[in-house]
């Protein structure tokens, strides 16, 4: 018979951290519940804020992405998760500036400057990763000069091979906010800039007139990477060429041709030099990333607005049939809402997997992504059962200010949401029955053993 005092025992022997993460889910999902439930109010009767009517469930949405990232990201160091949560910060504020605050004098998106501080601050952190990688790679030693070698050189190609890459995409970007000259030549339609980096008129210098833009500057200064690049391959080239193993780890005999050695030598770049590229890029394409999700979730809360706003308006002047309507998740307002749930949905999903993305980018780890999509299936159980329970308390609490002449709109209507999560989670569960019984099926024979 088991002791009755093992179980209190063991509850007390456990760890400090067990039990600290305990308290710490214990108060942190009820506050996050508590948060959702205010955020989804205040937007649902605050038809009167205007443009920032769906800034309250941005706020609770970009809350659970943070949180998303900080859960994914469990082998990063305290330096790499304070910068983590920066450029997510980033994200999110710069797309609630542009989307919810457009017109707003310090709309700091709109300001020139703000482009070009960003510019810097991205070539700063690409050149410590690449420092940091050179450091581990042992090409930089503290405290004694690099080594002239081919292993240099390629390393050094890599660098500018990446550079070239940021500048090119810094331009991008900046042509997307501008005149949208590249992208036009791809169908996509010039529109008045968003805003326009003018280097010459925000630091009064005299730049030629194609690079007198930042992005006119970012292309040229990623085309000058790009022949120092090349220069570097040939320099490797030459290495190979007089017999000097630019391929450290690979075996290099007497009878290895020039051509050969050069060939092996291009090898190295194209086949480690994209991961180490990509190595040295990670921190700056988190910022870049991280505006996927961002923007992603200003979307998401604009559709929730707009259905809010017009299910609040479809009421009847019954007070009973507009209590009824609340809970009715075919009414005339759930079903025509039904593709703007299907939009939501496919956000909320481009909004994850970017988060996944940038966490699995700063860590470089793809475990990160194998290990998301082993939880994938409890992550859609669990996550459209809270959908439901969370409308109906939204409708619920609808009804009672109905009820007590708080307020007669009817804006928590059970929608397309609601319908499409208990679609997610009775196939999920369908599935994962059907994959259990399969499982645990017992075998034909006398042995009754389990498959």
């Amino acid at each position: 018979m088991a002791n009755p005092v093992e179980a209190p025992v063991a509850t007390m022997t456990r760890s400090p951290t067990a039990q600290s993460s305990t308290i710490g889910l214990e108060i942190a999902l009820p506050t996050l519940v508590i948060l959702g439930f205010i955020a989804f109010l205040v937007t649902g009767f605050g038809a009167g804020l205007g443009q920032v009517q769906p800034l309250p469930v941005f706020i609770f949405l970009g809350i659970l992405l943070l949180l998303l990232q900080l859960y994914l990201s469990k082998d990063r160091s305290l330096l790499r998760t304070l910068y983590g949560l920066g450029a997510a910060t980033f994200g999110l504020v710069y797309a609630a500036e542009a989307s919810f605050f457009p017109t707003a004098p310090g709309n700091f998106t709109r300001k020139p400057v703000t482009y070009v501080i960003i510019n810097i601050i991205a070539v700063i952190v690409f050149v410590v990763d690449a420092v940091q990688r050179h450091r581990a790679n042992g090409s930089v030693q503290d405290g004694a000069p690099v080594r002239a070698s081919a292993s240099f050189y390629r390393n050094l190609a890599t660098d500018f091979a990446g550079l070239a890459i940021l500048f090119a995409l810094s331009s991008l970007l900046l042509d997307s906010l501008n005149t949208r000259t590249v992208l036009h030549v791809f169908g996509v339609p010039q529109s008045n800039p968003y805003v326009a980096v003018d280097l010459n008129a925000l630091f009064g210098v005299s730049l030629p007139g194609n690079i007198h833009t930042l992005e006119g500057l970012n292309l040229a200064l990623a085309l000058v990477a790009t022949v120092v690049w090349l220069l570097l391959v040939v320099i490797i080239g030459a290495f190979a060429g007089s017999g000097v193993n630019a391929n450290p780890g690979s075996p290099q005999g007497s009878n290895q041709s020039a051509f050969g050695g050069f060939l092996a030598a291009l090898g190295s770049i194209f086949s480690r030099g994209e991961t180490q590229a990509t190595y040295s890029l990670r921190s700056v394409l988190q910022i870049f990333i991280w505006l996927i999700p961002s923007f992603s979730i200003t979307l998401v809360s604009q559709n929730v607005a707009n259905y809010l706003n017009k299910a609040a308006a479809a009421q009847t002047g019954n007070t009973g049939s507009n209590i009824l309507q609340l809970f009715n998740p075919l009414s005339t307002s759930s079903v025509n809402s039904f593709p703007t749930g299907l939009e939501v949905v496919g956000l909320a999903i481009v909004a994850f997997a970017a988060v996944v993305v940038a966490v699995a980018l700063a860590e470089f780890n793809r475990q990160v992504i194998v290990d998301t999509l082993l939880e994938l299936g409890t992550f859609i159980r669990v996550l459209s059962l809270t959908l439901v329970f969370f409308s109906l308390a939204l409708a619920a609490t609808n009804a009672v200010s109905i009820l007590f002449n708080i307020d007669s709109s009817t804006p928590f209507q059970v929608g397309a949401l609601t319908i499409v999560a208990l679609l997610a989670f009775g196939i999920y569960a369908l599935l994962a029955n059907t994959r259990r019984g399969a499982t645990t099926s017992p075998a034909t024979g006398t042995g009754g053993s389990e498959i």
